[in-house]
């Protein structure tokens, strides 16, 4: 089990809200903690430390220092990825799939929503452009909140750690305007929708959804290669193409009733 917290935006002692944040994630006796700072932000991560690659700790941070990864989650088709990847001139430093998450977004950009698959949510900081950018996976598997409150932004895989961002404000959330409240959360708290990903930039959120066309056809590309690499004799795991065709219907039925996209400002 592990979780991830963070926030955008100037606050008086950072080290302190973010170990605030932290305190509310899961946590056990052995755990794998991570911080990472910017000049108006910062990003942690929390993990059981069994369970995580040797080292490949998180926050990640690309070889450049330009970017910095945080993810609660597992990409099941990292291998695929990272061969596609290093044929594309990447170097691998460790065996995790943060770094191919790390290194697909250096090649793909937000595009990068339609080259995962697993269950996930991450957040990547782009130094240079000072932007935020957070993705959850289609099908929900990992949650992830965030709230705007007076041009700060805070996310986090668990709701008491935006509360604990909000109680350090002093503050009450409020509501952004522009979204649908939901009944089960505080006002001015969201959680980012299953197959969802926002960029945050000069304190203005866009939120939008990733095209399922894309994801189908990048998908069927994948499944060809693995026949492919299959005559090589590698060993591969492998699905069939009617179990993937009936999870493009499902995904194709959820993204026809979103909206496309829309923009808030905090």
């Amino acid at each position: 089990m592990c979780g991830i917290c963070g926030f955008v935006g100037k606050v008086e002692s950072q080290g302190i809200v973010l170990e605030s944040m932290m305190q509310e994630l899961y946590h056990c006796e052995e755990d794998d903690l991570g911080e990472y700072y910017w000049e108006n932000g910062a990003m942690a991560f929390r993990q059981d430390e069994v369970v995580e690659v040797k080292g490949c700790h998180q926050p990640r941070v690309s070889d450049d220092g330009r970017l910095a990864l945080v993810c609660d989650g597992v990409i099941t088709n990292a291998k695929m990825l990272r061969k596609r990847l290093e044929a594309a001139g990447y170097t691998f430093r460790c065996g995790g799939d943060k770094e191919v998450i790390l290194h697909a977004y250096e090649e793909y950009g937000e595009e990068i929503v339609n080259y995962l698959e697993g269950s996930y949510a991450l957040v990547i900081w782009d130094r240079k452009e000072e932007r935020l950018f957070a993705a959850r996976d289609a099908g929900g598997g990992r949650p992830l909140y965030y709230a705007l409150i007076g041009g700060r932004l805070a996310f986090a895989t668990s709701l008491g750690s935006i509360l604990a961002f909000v109680s350090f404000l002093g503050k009450a959330a409020m509501p952004t305007g522009g979204q649908e409240e939901e009944q089960y959360l505080p006002r001015g708290i969201y959680e980012l929708a299953a197959g969802q990903d926002f960029r945050y930039e000069k304190n203005l959120l866009k939120l939008q959804c990733y095209c399922p066309e894309e994801i189908e056809q990048r998908e069927q590309e994948d499944f060809e290669n693995l026949h492919e690499m299959e005559s090589q004799g590698e060993e591969v795991k492998k699905e069939a193409p009617e179990q993937k065709s009936g999870i493009f219907y499902y995904l194709l039925q959820r993204w026809k009733n979103r909206a496309g996209n829309r923009s808030i400002r905090g």
